[in-house]
């Protein structure tokens, strides 16, 4: 599986993020940076997990809609859990971009609607960052505690 590339601006250029599952079990998210949106450059896997990791919370063999966004300082990462052909749910990773790879410092269940792929987040008029994950839900408002 590799799919659904997101794109955002880092310091001197853009990153890629596209989502991946590999034929072992892992769901992984894979990198690419570009200076000008032109020409791109693999960097190599952003992050990985093995389906068989469930502490504390199952993410599927395969990340789709990878999201990379900042919440209340903390860098987060926003997927699509996907097991057996079926998107399951969404979860983040909170933790940190290392370079070229992220270091997860906490796990979350975000999503529990139907059709669950997160689209595009937004701001509130607070200045949160807030989503829908999937047809028919509610907005998700995505808070990062204290120890996450």
């Amino acid at each position: 599986m590799f799919r659904d590339p997101c794109v955002v601006r880092e310091p001197g250029g853009w990153r890629m993020l596209v989502g991946a599952g590999y034929v072992d079990g892992r769901a992984g998210v894979v990198s690419f940076t570009s200076p000008d949106l032109v020409d791109w450059s693999y960097t190599g896997c952003f992050l990985d997990r093995s389906v068989a990791s469930t502490d504390p919370v199952w993410a599927g063999s395969g990340w789709e809609c990878p999201q990379l966004l900042s919440v209340e300082g903390r860098d987060v990462l926003v997927l699509s859990a996907w097991h057996d052909g079926v998107t399951r749910h969404v979860v983040a990773a909170i933790g940190t971009r290392v370079r070229d790879r992220f270091v997860v410092g906490h796990w979350t269940r975000i999503g529990y609607g139907p059709g669950p792929t997160p689209r595009p987040p937004s701001r509130t008029p607070t200045g949160s960052r807030a989503w829908c994950s999937g047809s028919g839900t509610s907005p998700t408002r995505l808070r990062v505690g204290r120890g996450h």
